[in-house]
């Protein structure tokens, strides 16, 4: 597996033991600022998971130590989503296609499904 060198410690013990199909999917999620589940499953899959992996991964998350629920949303902690972002650089397809899906969502997704199937716009 090529998980970044500078990346910290439990991040790359996360990436470790679920595997290097899970790195990219990963580095998409950051693009959002917070995430309905809904949303980290279309950006998963995006990013090369089948849909039924996509929504196991972000199940699984809600687990990790640097994952931080809000009311029906949740995000990374700071400085492991400054980590993934530089990671996702890195990776100029995925950042475009990652941020045009969000893009989409912000024009398009009704005001009304804040908080469940999108994330708010505050």
């Amino acid at each position: 597996m090529n998980v970044a060198t500078s990346l910290p410690y439990d991040l790359k013990a996360y990436l470790a033991n679920a595997g290097a199909n899970f790195e990219l999917p990963l580095y998409a999620l950051c693009a959002a600022e917070s995430l309905t589940d809904e949303v980290a499953t279309q950006l998963a899959a995006l990013a090369g998971l089948k849909e039924d992996e996509a929504n196991r991964f972000v199940k699984a998350l809600h687990y990790a130590d640097f994952v931080v629920e809000r009311n029906s949303e949740w995000h990374f902690t700071s400085q492991i989503r400054e980590n993934l972002s530089k990671q996702l650089i890195n990776h100029p397809e995925l950042f475009s296609a990652a941020h045009a899906f969000l893009f989409d969502i912000a024009i398009t997704g009704d005001p009304k499904c804040a908080g469940e199937s999108i994330p708010y716009t505050y």
